[in-house]
């Protein structure tokens, strides 16, 4: 157990509390915290570390249990008629394998237990592979297969995902590229940077392809068929959590340093085609380490109309006006903003509100007035037990910072943060939405810093976190996970975060160069439960590590008992 005071901000334990349903009427119950899960740290290590460890020593409610790590698959395995992570062109030619297996989750649909898996390369890929429980809690792959992303003219960049409550699944689309960079004819060069990569996707030729096809939200079916959800927004998207009444859903923004926070309510439960979407204003509160949330509207679209400029081939000057900035001064009519992209003078133009805030989505929330400061908001848990979610921000630099003159000077200065390339992770109180913003119990209004990672030397320290990415909720457990994907580790980490007692424990590292993602909690399967874990692009270039030792994994840890 840490020290409290490495935790900054801190937060008590669960509470026992109910709220309404905006959508149903009923009331939702808060789930109390019921097992106690405990697990001793795995001692450090030294420099020679090439296996992936965990944690030995587990309970459940007293009782030990084995935590293990147990891969399932691994790039380039032959499972069934498939070899997983094959990725081929639109024409079905191969390509090269990618080892940037990012997310990893079982899901429990109509159609039987399966685990999908992203491939986080351009052009991307997602996979599912049919498994079999077998007795004592293992999972046995028995086939594989690529979703066939062809009716969504391929993938870019598949990173972390979540199942819907409906029987589908959201997969997050990463690195939308930039529209302005576009010919004068409408059309990409076939040296166009954000997407070079995306040319073997179109068998070489990147004419056919357009900016605005890419860095969308897909929601898969479970019979496998990919559609992208153009109403929920085009920004580099990492994840999308919903919420208990189907309608509500929270959007992280893997941005480099101007990312911003979005919420999008559907207008009816289980069907993303139409919403209004939200950007988050961040204000600060009694110090650095806490924010009141107010909520930008963005507007409603119907994503038939979004879809339709698509096809159209619509340009970035047909939705905004633009103008050179002289310092942080525009020309008259046009509004001065930073985002990822630099600093630019824009306006919309008339009637072209609605398109722009789907297909510039970061430029429109900047517009109006949003917070764009966040650097690389990535992981996003939604933790009932403590009517919260929990959001990582992979580090606290440049304009999340309570001093950055050449970020700030000119613009909006939302954030006063402690600088820390470490980051840390939010906690997000729901229920404490105004009047003026999205409706419903499951807006967030609150955020408090509840944990950070600490600085020493050039690096961050061994005995906590470092540049957090993805997250997952052990429910009923008060218990979160935290992923790490850092460069100021010798090993990248899995951490367990036991929220009532306030104590971190490291129950797994991964091999030299590998990132920890994936994460996802599936309760209830054939009597267990199970954390799924992704080990990705172990050893990296190293030259002295095998083929063999270079594969990504997909796995999981656990099985845990079950519980619902």
């Amino acid at each position: 157990m840490l020290p409290l005071a490495l935790f900054m901000g801190g937060f008590g334990g669960g509470v026992a509390c109910s709220w309404k349903d905006a959508a149903a009427g009923a009331p939702i119950p808060a789930v109390p915290a019921q097992h106690n899960l405990v697990v001793t740290p795995i001692p450090p290590h030294g420099p020679g570390q090439r296996e992936v460890r965990v944690a030995t020593d587990a309970t459940l409610d007293g009782e030990p249990f084995d935590l293990g790590f147990h891969p399932i698959a691994r790039t380039g395995d032959r499972i069934g008629d498939g070899v997983f992570g094959l990725r081929t062109s639109r024409s079905g030619a191969p390509l090269p394998m990618c080892e940037g297996l990012d997310y990893t989750g079982l899901w429990k649909a109509s159609t039987g237990l399966a685990m999908v898996t992203h491939f986080e390369c351009q052009p991307g890929a997602i996979y599912l592979t049919d498994l079999s429980p077998l007795p004592g809690g293992r999972l046995r792959p028995t086939s594989t297969r690529a979703v066939d992303t062809r009716p969504i003219d391929g993938g870019n960049y598949f990173c972390a995902g979540a199942p819907t409550r409906w029987d589908s699944h959201l997969a997050a689309e990463e690195y939308e590229g930039d529209a302005r960079k576009l010919l004068p004819d409408g059309t990409l060069s076939d040296n166009f940077e954000d997407y070079n990569d995306l040319a073997a996707w179109w068998d070489g030729d990147l004419r056919e392809a357009h900016p605005w096809q890419y860095g969308w939200m897909v929601e898969v079916s479970a019979t496998g068929v990919p559609a992208r959800r153009w109403a929920m927004g085009r920004f580099s998207h990492e994840i999308a959590i919903g919420m208990p009444d189907d309608r509500t859903f929270y959007l992280t923004d893997d941005s480099g340093d101007a990312g911003a926070f979005f919420l999008f309510q559907a207008d009816r439960p289980r069907d993303l085609s139409s919403g209004t979407l939200w950007a988050a204003r961040w204000t600060r509160g009694r110090g650095p380490q806490e924010y009141a949330l107010a909520w930008v509207s963005l507007g409603h679209v119907d994503e038939a109309a979004v879809a339709d400029a698509v096809t159209r081939r619509i340009r970035f000057e047909d939705l905004f006006a633009t103008g050179v900035p002289s310092g942080t001064s525009c020309p008259e009519g046009l509004t001065f903003v930073r985002t990822n992209w630099g600093p630019e003078c824009l306006a919309v133009r008339p009637g072209m509100a609605a398109v722009a805030s789907r297909l510039e989505s970061r430029r429109a929330a900047a517009l109006a007035g949003a917070t764009l400061e966040l650097v690389k908001t990535e992981g996003l848990a939604f933790a009932p037990e403590e009517h919260s979610l929990f959001l990582a921000m992979t580090r606290f630099e440049t304009g999340a910072t309570a001093a950055d003159p050449a970020w700030d000077a000119g613009g909006p200065d939302d954030l006063h943060l402690p600088r820390n390339r470490c980051g840390g992770v939010w906690r997000l109180s729901l229920g404490e939405g105004t009047a003026e913003g999205p409706s419903g119990p499951h807006v967030a209004g609150a955020a408090t810093l509840a944990l950070a990672g600490i600085e020493r030397d050039e690096g961050c320290a061994d005995e906590a976190i470092a540049n957090p990415d993805n997250l997952e909720w052990i429910a009923g457990a008060g218990t979160l996970a935290i992923a790490e994907d850092t460069g100021h580790h010798l090993n990248n980490a899995l951490w367990f975060y036991d929220v009532r007692g306030r104590a971190l424990a490291k129950v797994l590292e991964a091999p030299p160069g590998a990132e920890v993602s994936g994460l996802r909690w599936t309760a209830g399967v054939a009597g267990w439960s199970y954390l799924s874990v992704s080990i990705q692009h172990p050893f990296g270039d190293d030259p002295d590590a095998t083929a063999e030792e270079r594969h990504s994994i997909a796995g999981v840890l656990g099985p845990f008992p079950a519980w619902e």
